[in-house]
């Protein structure tokens, strides 16, 4: 056999046991800020009209920081950082006009509830901001009866009514809630792009 052919043989198997070894030993949890080992997630400040965005969001992020088990979460009193929340407003706003048959004046056949919010996540060991950051997160809805039948992409993500399992519920109140779990994804990318 030729020995430049099983040399260079060996080597790209090196290569590729470094490559396999070191994507093993990642981890995003261990790139925390060292000081910074638990959160406190303050409450909700709600400057718009709905009442329980505030509770739905607080309990999304709650679940989505135990689930990824990113940092722990804490009371207070011990808590090396904070997450300051602010839902700033939430708009409905026409998306898609169509003409209405009857009578031909146009109306509203899609809407888009928009939550813009801020969030900030506060270093309480050394002091000041680790980010702050105004989010802004959507969802659209139908007129019709249920969004599970409204033939709308409601959250972007390219599948439609039953085939999408978080199109279930009234319109308003289902996009309410695709928009939170938007931004609480959002949150936590914030979070973890942040170390």
């Amino acid at each position: 056999m030729n020995m430049g052919w099983i040399k260079k043989e060996m080597i790209n198997k090196v290569y590729i046991l470094f490559f396999i070894f070191s994507c093993g030993f990642y981890s995003t949890k261990g790139s925390l800020p060292a000081h910074i080992k638990s959160i406190y997630i303050n409450s909700i400040i709600n400057e718009s009209s709905e009442a329980t965005i505030s509770s739905l969001l607080l309990e999304d992020v709650t679940n989505s920081l135990i689930d990824e088990n990113i940092i722990e979460i804490v009371g207070q009193s011990v808590a090396n950082s904070r997450l300051d929340i602010t839902i700033m407003s939430v708009k409905d706003a026409p998306n898609i006009y169509g003409l209405n048959t009857s009578d031909e004046f146009n109306q509203v056949d899609e809407w888009k509830i928009v939550i813009d919010s801020n969030v900030k996540w506060i270093d309480l060991i050394n002091g000041g901001e680790l980010f702050s950051k105004n989010i802004k997160t959507s969802a659209v809805y139908g007129t019709s009866a249920d969004i599970n039948s409204d033939g709308i992409d409601n959250d972007g993500d390219n599948l439609i009514d039953s085939n999408d399992d978080d199109e279930f519920g009234p319109p308003r109140e289902g996009a309410i809630r695709i928009s939170i779990e938007k931004l609480s994804r959002n949150i936590i990318s914030q979070i973890t792009s942040t170390w």
